[in-house]
């Protein structure tokens, strides 16, 4: 007999039989596989990516079956979008050698945007993010680039984080709205939980931070000055300020209802400390006397060069 180049190899025509009902088989099954993992893509939501491989850097948008959509921009550097369920927005930007990432669920919507070699992340669960990150490092420069700006939001909250040359910042907010912001170096933290309002900005080579809990509790730290640390944090209602003009430190703490602590510092190497509770007002400074006033009831404590009192 001869055999035919490619032909079944010598065996009975059952077993040839069986050999190509296995192979179809598999190949059906390899069908269906890839066929479910698109509908599973398509219902799951969409990605977005740029440069696409082979590709030259420009932009990529898409719809999904599922109401989401996503949007990548890029002129060089990776830039990645990822959303599922209806309403969800994700959208990410870059230039020629930074990132960016937005990943957006449950209605979010997710937006990073980052310039001159930076790094910006975006996460939004049914929330609202937005991460800017402006590196130190224009038009593809090289060198080493720490820029980073990330947010992430959920539960209906707003987080909003930027930052630039060399610097970081973080806002995250589980409820509520958070606001972290570096001008350049220094390194802000916003953190909320439960519709607290908080933001944390510096604006030299410093750290500030800043944390609030629950409806109507407000958290703000500042600093201005290389070295100088601010930290203020609030909850159940509580007013929290805390600002640093030197290479100083301060710290504000406002816990209950009509709670108000606020700490100042203007002169080198200094510390000042202000705690309010259950309604009373505390204000400390490096330069003037300190005040606790409990009239409205609860406790007010300072520790500062100025003066303690409570």
């Amino acid at each position: 007999m001869v055999k035919l180049k490619g032909a079944w190899p010598d065996m009975s025509n059952r077993e040839v039989t069986i050999v190509k009902l296995r192979v179809m088989a598999l190949l059906g099954l390899a069908g269906v596989t890839v066929l479910a993992l698109a509908r599973a893509d398509a219902a799951g939501g969409v990605i977005c990516r740029e440069p696409r491989p082979n590709h030259t850097p420009g932009v990529t948008v898409k719809n999904g079956a599922d109401g989401s959509s996503c949007d990548a921009t890029s002129e060089g550097g990776p830039a990645f979008a990822r959303a599922s369920g209806s309403s969800s927005e994700a959208k990410s930007t870059t230039d020629v050698r930074g990132k960016a990432t937005s990943n957006a669920t449950s209605g979010g919507n997710a937006e990073a945007d980052e310039q001159d070699g930076g790094t910006a992340k975006a996460t939004a669960n049914s929330g609202i993010a937005s991460a800017e990150a402006i590196g130190d490092h224009p038009g593809g420069s090289t060198g080493n680039d720490q820029t980073k700006a990330t947010a992430t939001a959920s539960k209906s909250g707003e987080a909003f984080a930027r930052s630039v040359l060399q610097g970081s910042a973080t806002a995250k907010s589980d409820s509520g709205a958070s606001n972290a912001q570096d001008s350049g170096g220094g390194l802000a933290k916003s953190t909320t939980f439960r519709n607290g309002t908080s933001q944390a900005f510096t604006r030299d080579f410093c750290f500030a931070t800043a944390g609030a809990s629950d409806t109507d509790s407000s958290a703000n730290a500042d600093c201005n000055a290389p070295l100088g640390i601010a930290k203020a944090f609030a909850e159940r209602a509580g007013f929290a300020t805390a600002t640093a003009d030197a290479d100083c430190t301060v710290k504000a703490v406002a816990s209950g209802n009509n709670s108000e602590a606020t700490a100042n510092c203007n002169q080198s190497d200094s510390i000042v400390k202000a705690t309010a509770t259950g309604g009373g007002k505390a204000t400390g400074s490096d330069t003037a006397v300190p005040v606790c006033d409990t009239s409205g009831g609860g406790t007010a404590k300072v520790r500062s060069p100025g003066g303690d009192c409570g």
